[in-house]
């Protein structure tokens, strides 16, 4: 049995009872009633999903794990309609059916799905479409945590970014937060973030997200100092195709931050 897929099981789903009375629900619920999909939906979904790559591992997944991927992300578009589909949204479920099916294959879709449920309401304020105005406060919330963050330990990198905050501050809300990271590190470095989102105290997520998303940032100083010296109108753009790495390092930082910070009442 995977520690993991149970413990992500136990925050995202609830107890045991929960967990099956889910499990359930998915079954009479979801997999039983027909529902009409928006073919565009529908073709961007079938589109995304041969796509969906961790890090420098460019290879598709299997056309089994794909299908099941497809299946799973037309099902909630099918019952969740209010929420549509997002590119971004095949990245959560490929990792949680991963993680899942590796521990438990007959729940595993049942588990994924639910588990997608709860992760989007965490993310929707991430999302541009869904509400402007949400997004606006979401992102001006957190990028205060980021920008305080990279000046009190980084502030060259700081000097370089402050032109720049205003265009990369919402460019990572929706490339970087919304998926949590999982176009920025390695599959098993990528796992190790999620450990840390699933588990947070929900209050202060946020803060954390910021914090990870500014110590990668640190973590790129020699790129941003060049980019700014040789390109400063593409920083932005540039900031979008980083790639992660030492994601326990980051982890590590990034907690040791927020007890500092709680400390400080920062």
């Amino acid at each position: 049995m995977s520690k993991r897929a149970e413990v992500w099981k136990n925050y995202l789903l609830g107890d045991y009872e929960h967990v099956v009375q889910a499990r359930k629900m998915y079954h009479n619920i979801v997999v039983q009633h027909p529902y009409l999909i928006d073919t565009t939906l529908q073709r961007q979904i079938e589109a995304d999903v041969p796509r969906t790559h961790f890090g420098s591992t460019m290879t598709p997944a299997s056309d089994r794990l794909q299908k099941i991927i497809k299946t799973l992300l037309i099902q909630y578009v099918q019952v969740m309609p209010c929420d549509g589909y997002l590119q971004g949204f095949n990245y959560i479920a490929m990792i949680l059916y991963r993680v899942y099916s590796n521990n438990d294959a007959e729940f595993a879709l049942a588990d994924t799905w639910w588990s997608m449920v709860s992760v989007l309401a965490i993310i929707r304020p991430m999302i541009p479409d869904h509400d402007p105005r949400d997004f606006m406060r979401y992102t001006d919330r957190w990028s205060r945590y980021y920008k305080n963050h990279i000046k009190l330990k980084n502030a060259r990198v700081h000097a370089f970014l402050e032109p720049h905050y205003n265009i990369i501050c919402p460019m990572i809300t929706v490339k970087w937060l919304m998926i949590w990271f999982a176009q920025l590190f390695e599959y098993n470095d990528l796992l190790i973030v999620w450990d840390a989102l699933i588990t947070c105290d929900p209050s202060r997520r946020t803060k954390l997200m910021a914090i990870i998303a500014a110590n990668v940032t640190i973590q790129q100083e020699s790129q941003i100092e060049n980019w700014s010296r040789t390109c400063p109108s593409e920083l932005g753009g540039r900031m979008y195709n980083i790639r992660a790495r030492e994601a326990e390092t980051i982890i590590n930082e990034s907690r040791a931050a927020m007890i500092e910070y709680k400390l400080l009442s920062v």
